[in-house]
């Protein structure tokens, strides 16, 4: 392998409880009523907006910009001790480090919070964190993101990974050139897994070493 990309919610962090529970703050913020019902709708995986309109589609746009805005402050200002890394997730970075591979973090999750994350949970391997913006002034989504760095290091697109969660990270491997592991934990639907196309699923995070051992006799 050239490079190994990890998406970081739902794949090397569960960020669930930590993002449910400034989002369901940030609701109460702004006075918007929400019934167990509601809150339990919550998901991780669609964007932010999205998000809150499943658990409460009436609100005017307004009222989500400031949802929003709300959320991202209180986010950002987190200390992340509801944020843990998936069990096996450590001894996994831990070993590739020592394998000598570069690692990077390819999330849709704004910069500033990615970095935050990653510094809390000591992770020293990852060569850069990629976001969407990353790039002053220019939005990327995940495949351009991967695209631009296999680029800018040379990389040969079917030598690089990324291993992720969900349908798109699949999608965002696919349109990039690269190879796509999915992660058989995380927030994607388990029962369609088998649909999204990835090139193998892993169940454990310690898994992924044994599929790059595997590789390397092919």
């Amino acid at each position: 392998m050239d490079a190994i990309f990890f998406d970081l919610d739902g794949t090397l962090v569960d960020s669930a409880p930590e993002i449910r529970e400034c989002l369901l703050e940030s609701l109460r913020e702004q006075a918007v009523p929400l019934s167990a019902e509601a809150a339990s709708r919550f998901q991780v995986g669609p964007p932010l907006d999205a998000m809150i309109r499943v658990m409460a589609p009436l609100l005017s746009d307004d009222v989500v910009r400031a949802v929003v805005g709300s959320f991202r402050a209180r986010y950002d200002r987190s200390d992340f001790l509801r944020t843990l890394p998936f069990p096996g997730v450590d001894e996994l970075l831990h070993m590739l480090a020592g394998e000598g591979i570069p690692l990077y973090v390819a999330t849709n999750k704004p910069l500033y919070a990615s970095t935050r994350i990653v510094q809390k949970k000591g992770w020293r391997c990852f060569d850069a964190i990629l976001s969407p913006d990353s790039e002053s002034g220019k939005f990327m989504t995940k495949a351009q993101m991967l695209q631009r760095c296999a680029a800018e290091h040379a990389y040969c697109p079917r030598r690089c990974v990324l291993v992720g969660d969900l349908p798109d990270d699949v999608e965002a491997a696919r349109k990039a050139g690269f190879l796509s592991v999915c992660a058989g934990w995380g927030y994607g639907d388990t029962a369609k897994r088998a649909n999204w196309g990835a090139d193998w699923i892993i169940d454990a995070p310690a898994d992924l070493l044994t599929m790059l051992r595997t590789l390397r006799n092919v």
